[in-house]
């Protein structure tokens, strides 16, 4: 468990929003679901090439304060940079700390 001085990264949890644009088309969109204070933990990071393309992955371990309804469809905000959550844990099953596991894309 990470301690509390530890969470010094500002986080907006983000959810995805569907809304029709003037087309009458489904557009996605992203809306804030909570903010909270989370500490940042990169795991691992591969880089690859598809269509000549040169692409980088990152995987972290974000921890959070517990907020109920966080799910993997959503994804993290921190500053410009967006992770993409994979799975949710409730650390220890005791509703005081997320583990958020988390892929970020970096074209």
């Amino acid at each position: 468990m990470t301690r509390m001085m530890d969470k010094r990264h500002l986080l907006t949890i983000e959810q995805p929003t569907n809304s029709l644009n003037d087309f009458g088309e489904t557009v996605q969109a992203w809306s804030t679901f909570v903010t909270v204070f989370g500490a940042i933990q990169g795991i691992a990071g591969r880089e690859y090439i598809i269509a000549n393309n040169k692409s980088a992955e990152m995987d972290y371990r974000i921890y959070t304060e517990y907020t109920e309804n966080v799910k993997p469809t959503m994804r993290v905000k921190f500053g410009t940079r967006y992770f993409a959550i994979v799975s949710v844990v409730n650390v220890d099953e005791l509703n005081r700390e997320l583990q958020l596991l988390c892929k970020e894309v970096i074209a």
